[in-house]
């Protein structure tokens, strides 16, 4: 569930354009500021609204999880307007993503004002969901510990949320040796109610929108992660999903378009490994339970990945304005990835009439290799709006 807070900002007064210092850091106080200020200059394509689960609107601490969304039709799915989202600060110390994302925000709405041909392609037929902070409790923490920022990595309860979510890889695991789905796998009611609030929220927000593409943001390392995270053993180990070629891809079109992300850096905190082209498998690089990129391929449509944005996790704010430079056309290329899927509507044929049909399961055969017609091992289901739209590597 998720709530619209346009009113919220009824009373401020906007400029010609939208001044902010990027040499800050951004308090949850500025992003609600920022976003509010956005939603008012580009009313026509941008829309704000905040997390909720069940009754509850706020983390432990009271923050709200506050989202904007742009689009031709921001304020509501369209059918055959595919849905992408960004997600940052789920570590409170790792800050950068989160910065980006508020950039990025004003970014879209300055660049279609300015009749930019490309911004406007891609919001016109593109839904883009931005959370800049999930971990807003977990951000005040840390910035009021100068010395060890580290203090805000989990939550206010100090639980890490990439460590939250319902382990559905192990059941992927125990079905792919037994027998059993492999896709749109459920949670146990156990570990929906033991999770944390900003998980709880963010999961219904994956059940209410039919997300088709995201990505995640972290800090500590130089490197694009596409899943599994979580090996069979639970060692480090290549784990990778039936997807696998497309997710190489993926992590590719974020990594090839940053200066130093894509030459591949030696291990922030081990000089003894490489990652080759700025990409890694998750489980080959460590192997983890619980987290977020897993949960999205496992039980939604959408298919996520995990950006370590850099060794320095809380960087000097001076340094954020590289941090933009660096990132800007990978957090373009990467948006525009949702568009390389097959996508279509399914109907079904009643009394001699055409009846479009949700919740269908839609099977993708393997056209990575032209030899090998089998159909890949992860369904795709129309949502709500009848639309299927599955990510492909085209060769």
């Amino acid at each position: 569930m998720y709530c619209l807070f346009g009113l919220f900002f009824v009373h401020t007064v906007l400029s010609s354009t939208i001044s902010i210092s990027w040499q800050n850091h951004h308090s949850q106080t500025d992003i609600e500021r920022i976003i509010g200020r956005v939603v008012e200059r580009c009313p026509d394509i941008s829309y704000a609204y905040y997390l909720t689960t069940g009754r509850t609107t706020t983390t432990q601490n009271g923050n709200r999880l506050f989202v904007i969304a742009f689009g031709r039709h921001a304020n509501a799915s369209e059918r055959g307007i595919p849905e992408f989202k960004y997600i940052a600060n789920m570590h409170g110390d790792e800050v950068v993503g989160r910065e980006l994302l508020i950039r990025l925000a004003v970014y879209l709405c300055d660049e279609f004002i300015s009749q930019n041909a490309f911004i406007h392609r891609l919001v016109n037929r593109t839904r883009i969901h931005i959370l800049p902070s999930m971990n807003p409790d977990g951000w005040e923490i840390a910035a009021s510990n100068k010395d060890f920022h580290e203090f805000g990595r989990g939550n206010s309860k100090r639980v890490d949320l990439n460590r939250d979510f319902p382990d559905l890889a192990k059941k992927f695991y125990r079905n792919l040796r037994n027998g059993g789905p492999l896709d749109h796998l459920q949670p146990d009611e156990i570990d929906v109610e033991k999770a944390q609030i900003e998980t709880r929220m963010v999961m219904e927000w994956l059940d209410k929108i039919n997300f088709v593409l995201g990505a995640n943001m972290h800090g500590g390392d130089l490197v694009a992660n596409y899943p599994f995270d979580k090996s069979i053993t639970g060692n480090s180990a290549e784990s990778i999903t039936p997807d696998n070629p497309t997710f190489v891809e993926l992590a590719e079109s974020y990594a090839d378009q940053h200066p130093r992300m894509k030459k591949g850096i030696k291990k922030c905190y081990d000089s003894d490994n490489h990652f080759n082209d700025g990409i890694t498998n998750g489980a080959r690089w460590y192997s983890l339970n619980g987290g977020m990129q897993d949960y999205n391929y496992l039980h939604t449509n959408s298919f996520e990945i995990t950006l370590e944005l850099g060794c320095e996790k809380f960087p000097n704010a001076s340094e954020l304005p590289r941090y933009w430079n660096e990132n800007k056309m990978s957090l373009l290329n990467y948006i525009l990835q949702v568009h390389r899927g097959i996508k279509g509507t399914v109907y079904g044929y009643v009394e001699n009439t055409y009846i479009p049909v949700e919740n269908a399961i839609i099977k993708v055969a393997n056209i990575t290799d032209p030899t090998i017609l089998n159909p890949i091992l992860h369904n795709t289901n129309t949502g709500k709006l009848f639309l299927y739209i599955h990510l492909v590597l085209f060769v």
